[in-house]
């Protein structure tokens, strides 16, 4: 692994470490020493976390790696592109503390086999090809489950891929070359039958699996013996924009099982009931926004929205009581009214004298 200094003074006063979340900016430091003599390094996450992370930051995720880089790339830190059916990072900046390359090529460093060197566009920080195959010009999408989130620049596309790759990175497994074909048969699948139960069905098909080279590939081969453990499509649009008002709320993002979760959640409580809860449940909850929908989906919206439709019935109970209240006194100030013995009511009146503030 080769050994990086890092330039404190240009790290502690980065204006672009600004733009990426508190709880990340830490990881740079971290992440660094990834580059090989030219700066260029495997960015798969998958490797990444069994590299730094699996021996004593087991609170870290692969998921959380995924997380780690796209904000990265995102503040314009990272540049990442696709070759020879890997995808590769490199450092924004980063050639300012690297060998010269007459010391590379006399040998005095060593770089690992097939590590390519770095296209310009990299060294500058101006995506001008498909890093990571992502064209500067796609819109904002949602993606499946938000699968990592609301990806600023990432196409539908590309964020159901990263929920597959995740769920693979999660059990120690490679997924398939992005320039595999399984990828496109993967899309035919899951536009027929639903990106969450796909994606449901491909995580228990692993878990009973072992040993598995090319997940992808042999899932889409089984998928016809599978489709019979999948429910019927889901509104995945529908879907998406509910996961997405969720992440606004409490920047978390629902994927994999908590988006299947999700799914079947909207089969039991209307949309609006499940904002309501998880309302409640982020203002409650002081935790990791990363452990947040798993506690949701287990059973904290369900506990909500049973406390949320009671109160509803409680405050329905009490405008019906109010109601008949008014009617009854409307009707017996009416009669005292007409024979002199009463002087007219108004409804504020009544209410304030039986208890009943305005607008309680």
């Amino acid at each position: 692994m080769p050994k990086r200094l890092i330039d404190g003074e240009s790290l502690w006063k980065s204006s672009k470490l600004l733009r990426v979340s508190a709880r990340y900016r830490s990881e740079y430091a971290n992440l660094v020493p990834l580059a090989e003599a030219n700066g260029v390094f495997e960015c798969d996450p998958g490797r990444i976390w069994a590299e730094i992370y699996a021996y004593n930051r087991t609170d870290v995720t692969a998921e959380d790696v995924v997380q780690f880089m796209d904000e990265f790339e995102k503040a314009g830190m990272l540049s990442r592109w696709e070759e020879n059916g890997k995808i590769w990072g490199y450092w924004v900046g980063i050639d300012k503390h690297l060998p010269s390359l007459s010391a590379i090529k006399r040998g005095d460093y060593g770089i690992k086999k097939r590590t390519p060197n770095p296209p310009e566009w990299a060294i500058q920080g101006k995506p001008t090809g498909t890093p990571c195959g992502i064209q500067e010009n796609h819109t904002i999408g949602l993606g499946l489950g938000l699968g990592f989130g609301l990806g600023i620049g990432e196409s539908d596309t590309e964020m159901r891929k990263k929920n597959f790759e995740v769920i693979c990175f999660k059990r120690g497994l490679t997924p398939d070359p992005r320039t595999s074909q399984s990828w496109s048969m993967l899309d035919s699948i899951c536009d027929a039958w639903g990106e969450s139960e796909v994606l449901r069905v491909f995580e228990e098909w692993l878990t009973e699996s072992q040993g598995i080279r090319f997940p992808i590939s042999v899932f889409v081969n089984k998928a016809p013996s599978l489709v019979q453990k999948m429910d019927k499509p889901v509104d995945t649009e529908g879907l998406d924009k509910l996961a997405g008002k969720l992440y606004k709320m409490g920047g978390a993002v629902f994927a994999g099982k908590e988006y299947a979760g999700l799914g079947k959640l909207r089969s039991e409580y209307s949309d609006a009931e499940i904002e309501s809860a998880w309302k409640l449940y982020v203002d409650a909850e002081t935790g990791s926004p990363a452990f947040l929908p798993k506690k949701f989906i287990d059973g904290g919206c369900r506990v909500l929205v049973l406390v949320i439709r009671e109160r509803k019935l409680e405050a329905e109970a009490q405008e019906k009581q109010i109601a008949e209240i008014k009617s009854k006194v409307a009707k017996e100030g009416a009669a005292m009214v007409a024979t002199g013995q009463l002087d007219e009511l108004s409804d504020e009146d009544v209410l304030r004298d039986l208890g009943f503030e305005k607008g309680a």
